[in-house]
Protein backbone atom coordinates (compact mmCIF):
# COMPACT_ATOMS: atom_id res chain seq x y z
CA UNK A 1 0.00 0.00 0.00
CA UNK A 2 1.26 3.43 -0.89
CA UNK A 3 0.03 6.60 0.91
CA UNK A 4 0.72 10.17 -1.45
CA UNK A 5 0.57 13.02 1.69
CA UNK A 6 0.06 16.27 -0.35
CA UNK A 7 1.08 19.63 1.07
CA UNK A 8 -0.61 22.43 -0.22
CA UNK A 9 0.50 25.64 -0.64
CA UNK A 10 0.07 29.40 1.01
CA UNK A 11 -3.56 31.04 0.19
CA UNK A 12 -5.28 27.82 -1.16
CA UNK A 13 -7.41 24.78 -0.32
CA UNK A 14 -6.43 21.21 0.35
CA UNK A 15 -7.02 20.39 -3.22
CA UNK A 16 -4.37 23.08 -4.40
CA UNK A 17 -6.77 24.84 -6.66
CA UNK A 18 -7.36 21.38 -8.25
CA UNK A 19 -3.74 20.24 -8.55
CA UNK A 20 -3.40 17.68 -5.91
CA UNK A 21 -7.19 16.07 -7.39
CA UNK A 22 -6.43 16.01 -10.96
CA UNK A 23 -3.26 14.12 -9.65
CA UNK A 24 -4.95 11.51 -7.39
CA UNK A 25 -7.18 11.05 -10.29
CA UNK A 26 -4.54 10.19 -12.48
CA UNK A 27 -3.17 7.38 -10.25
CA UNK A 28 -6.51 5.41 -9.24
CA UNK A 29 -4.47 2.85 -7.65
CA UNK A 30 -2.27 5.14 -4.76
CA UNK A 31 -4.19 6.68 -1.85
CA UNK A 32 -3.95 10.51 -1.62
CA UNK A 33 -4.43 12.26 1.68
CA UNK A 34 -5.21 15.88 1.55
CA UNK A 35 -6.71 18.08 4.21
CA UNK A 36 -6.26 22.16 4.59
CA UNK A 37 -4.41 24.22 6.68
CA UNK A 38 -6.07 26.79 6.98
CA UNK A 39 -9.25 27.62 8.76
CA UNK A 40 -12.70 29.17 6.91
CA UNK A 41 -15.34 31.73 8.11
CA UNK A 42 -19.19 31.04 6.44
CA UNK A 43 -18.27 33.20 3.56
CA UNK A 44 -15.47 31.13 2.89
CA UNK A 45 -12.63 33.99 4.17
CA UNK A 46 -9.59 32.05 4.70
CA UNK A 47 -7.04 32.62 7.36
CA UNK A 48 -3.25 31.76 7.33
CA UNK A 49 -2.46 29.63 10.18
CA UNK A 50 1.49 30.07 11.27
CA UNK A 51 3.68 28.27 9.56
CA UNK A 52 4.47 25.92 12.63
CA UNK A 53 1.15 25.29 13.46
CA UNK A 54 1.03 24.00 9.43
CA UNK A 55 4.07 21.92 10.51
CA UNK A 56 1.96 20.22 13.03
CA UNK A 57 -0.82 19.65 11.27
CA UNK A 58 0.99 17.48 8.52
CA UNK A 59 3.25 16.02 11.23
CA UNK A 60 -0.23 15.14 12.22
CA UNK A 61 -1.40 13.58 9.23
CA UNK A 62 2.10 11.81 8.69
CA UNK A 63 1.54 9.83 11.90
CA UNK A 64 -2.10 8.68 10.60
CA UNK A 65 -0.77 7.36 7.38
CA UNK A 66 -0.14 4.01 6.16
CA UNK A 67 2.40 1.97 3.80
CA UNK A 68 4.83 3.68 2.39
CA UNK A 69 4.40 7.21 2.60
CA UNK A 70 5.23 9.84 -0.18
CA UNK A 71 4.84 13.22 0.71
CA UNK A 72 4.09 15.87 -2.29
CA UNK A 73 4.09 19.35 -1.30
CA UNK A 74 3.42 22.42 -3.47
CA UNK A 75 4.87 25.77 -3.34
CA UNK A 76 4.83 27.50 0.54
CA UNK A 77 3.51 23.68 0.99
CA UNK A 78 7.47 22.31 0.11
CA UNK A 79 8.46 24.70 2.80
CA UNK A 80 5.82 23.47 5.86
CA UNK A 81 7.36 19.61 4.86
CA UNK A 82 10.83 21.08 4.92
CA UNK A 83 9.80 22.11 8.75
CA UNK A 84 8.20 18.65 9.91
CA UNK A 85 9.36 15.55 10.64
CA UNK A 86 9.75 13.15 8.20
CA UNK A 87 10.94 10.47 9.89
CA UNK A 88 8.22 8.26 8.70
CA UNK A 89 8.56 9.42 5.49
CA UNK A 90 9.44 7.13 2.34
CA UNK A 91 10.56 9.60 0.14
CA UNK A 92 9.67 13.25 -0.92
CA UNK A 93 8.80 15.35 -4.03
CA UNK A 94 8.57 19.18 -3.71
CA UNK A 95 7.45 21.52 -6.54
CA UNK A 96 7.38 24.95 -7.53
CA UNK A 97 9.19 24.98 -4.26
CA UNK A 98 10.18 28.74 -2.41
CA UNK A 99 13.66 29.78 -2.07
CA UNK A 100 15.16 32.11 0.22
CA UNK A 101 14.29 35.30 -2.02
CA UNK A 102 10.51 34.13 -1.60
CA UNK A 103 10.58 33.38 1.66
CA UNK A 104 10.30 36.81 3.28
CA UNK A 105 8.34 39.51 4.84
CA UNK A 106 9.56 41.65 2.01
CA UNK A 107 8.78 39.51 -1.01
CA UNK A 108 5.16 39.14 0.36
CA UNK A 109 4.43 42.36 0.85
CA UNK A 110 5.60 43.06 -3.25
CA UNK A 111 3.31 40.54 -4.22
CA UNK A 112 0.21 41.02 -2.21
CA UNK A 113 0.49 44.00 -0.44
CA UNK A 114 -0.20 46.26 -3.73
CA UNK A 115 -3.20 43.88 -4.75
CA UNK A 116 -6.09 46.67 -5.59
CA UNK A 117 -8.13 46.16 -2.14
CA UNK A 118 -5.84 44.42 -0.06
CA UNK A 119 -4.46 45.77 3.79
CA UNK A 120 -1.00 44.77 4.29
CA UNK A 121 -0.20 45.16 8.51
CA UNK A 122 3.21 43.32 9.48
CA UNK A 123 2.46 43.91 12.79
CA UNK A 124 -1.51 43.04 12.74
CA UNK A 125 -3.59 41.43 10.21
CA UNK A 126 -3.65 41.56 6.28
CA UNK A 127 -6.48 41.06 4.29
CA UNK A 128 -5.50 40.20 0.40
CA UNK A 129 -9.03 40.18 -1.76
CA UNK A 130 -8.91 37.05 -4.07
CA UNK A 131 -10.84 36.76 -7.24
CA UNK A 132 -13.83 35.00 -6.31
CA UNK A 133 -14.75 37.79 -3.84
CA UNK A 134 -13.37 36.07 -0.43
CA UNK A 135 -10.57 37.69 1.31
CA UNK A 136 -7.63 35.92 2.81
CA UNK A 137 -6.41 36.75 6.32
CA UNK A 138 -3.00 36.53 7.31
CA UNK A 139 -1.75 37.78 11.17
CA UNK A 140 1.34 38.56 12.09
CA UNK A 141 2.63 35.15 13.34
CA UNK A 142 2.50 34.24 9.76
CA UNK A 143 5.08 36.45 8.41
CA UNK A 144 7.11 36.64 11.70
CA UNK A 145 7.48 33.01 10.65
CA UNK A 146 9.16 34.21 7.05
CA UNK A 147 11.95 36.12 8.37
CA UNK A 148 15.21 34.40 9.80
CA UNK A 149 15.02 30.70 8.49
CA UNK A 150 17.34 29.76 5.80
CA UNK A 151 14.42 27.59 3.91
CA UNK A 152 17.09 26.49 1.24
CA UNK A 153 18.86 25.02 3.91
CA UNK A 154 15.93 23.17 5.16
CA UNK A 155 15.76 21.74 1.64
CA UNK A 156 19.20 20.46 1.84
CA UNK A 157 18.53 18.56 5.18
CA UNK A 158 15.35 16.97 4.09
CA UNK A 159 17.62 15.40 0.83
CA UNK A 160 20.17 14.38 3.44
CA UNK A 161 17.51 12.67 4.83
CA UNK A 162 15.50 10.93 2.89
CA UNK A 163 15.11 10.96 -1.45
CA UNK A 164 13.89 14.05 -2.28
CA UNK A 165 12.79 15.51 -5.57
CA UNK A 166 12.58 19.07 -6.49
CA UNK A 167 10.30 19.74 -9.45
CA UNK A 168 10.56 23.43 -10.67
CA UNK A 169 7.67 25.21 -13.36
CA UNK A 170 10.12 27.21 -16.20
CA UNK A 171 7.80 29.44 -16.64
CA UNK A 172 6.83 30.34 -12.47
CA UNK A 173 5.15 33.98 -12.58
CA UNK A 174 5.24 33.63 -8.32
CA UNK A 175 8.62 32.78 -7.03
CA UNK A 176 11.89 34.90 -7.54
CA UNK A 177 14.10 32.24 -7.81
CA UNK A 178 12.16 29.48 -10.36
CA UNK A 179 15.40 27.63 -10.95
CA UNK A 180 15.73 26.49 -7.52
CA UNK A 181 18.76 23.83 -7.08
CA UNK A 182 19.00 21.26 -3.64
CA UNK A 183 22.14 19.97 -3.08
CA UNK A 184 21.91 16.46 -2.82
CA UNK A 185 17.96 16.30 -4.12
CA UNK A 186 16.60 15.17 -8.12
CA UNK A 187 16.56 18.23 -9.48
CA UNK A 188 13.86 18.80 -12.67
CA UNK A 189 12.82 21.81 -14.51
CA UNK A 190 9.46 21.12 -16.62
CA UNK A 191 7.81 23.63 -18.66
CA UNK A 192 4.70 25.44 -16.65
CA UNK A 193 3.52 28.18 -14.33
CA UNK A 194 3.60 28.14 -10.55
CA UNK A 195 0.73 26.10 -10.48
CA UNK A 196 1.38 23.82 -13.80
CA UNK A 197 -1.52 24.67 -15.57
CA UNK A 198 -3.26 23.93 -18.67
CA UNK A 199 -1.09 21.35 -20.81
CA UNK A 200 1.74 21.74 -18.28
CA UNK A 201 -0.53 19.66 -15.86
CA UNK A 202 0.08 16.79 -18.24
CA UNK A 203 3.58 16.97 -18.14
CA UNK A 204 3.67 17.16 -14.73
CA UNK A 205 1.00 14.28 -14.12
CA UNK A 206 3.59 12.34 -16.82
CA UNK A 207 6.60 13.11 -15.05
CA UNK A 208 4.78 12.08 -11.80
CA UNK A 209 4.29 8.88 -13.31
CA UNK A 210 8.36 8.10 -13.39
CA UNK A 211 8.15 9.40 -9.60
CA UNK A 212 5.42 7.55 -7.85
Amino acid sequence: MKTVVCSHGFGVDATARGMFTDIAAAFPGIKFVMFDYNTFDEARNMTVRPLPEQAQLLNEQLLRAEGEIVLLGHSMGCAVAAMTDLSHVARAIFLAPPGNGSFSKEHFAQKFGGREGAVYDPEGMSGIPRRDGTTTYVGKEYLDTLDGVDIEQLYEDTASNLPLTVICAADDEILAKANLKVTGANNLAIPGDHDFTGEARRGLITKLADLL
